[in-house]
């Protein structure tokens, strides 16, 4: 498939897990969150695709 001029790939769940947990630990800057929650960020991206797989079916 292509976008303004760039082919763009199917994601694994596994690589949509990986990029929603990255969004929730770090901030728009790229500086790490400092929360205590750095597993609790990859627990619930992998329950968003859970939902998210769920729902296309």
């Amino acid at each position: 498939m292509k976008h303004e001029g760039h082919v763009l790939r199917p994601v694994t769940p596994e690589d949509l897990t990986d990029s929603l947990a990255f969004t929730m630990r770090f901030n728009e800057r790229g500086k790490e969150r400092r929360t205590g929650h750095e597993y609790t960020a990859q627990i619930a991206a992998g329950e968003l695709v859970k939902q998210l797989l769920q729902a296309a079916t």
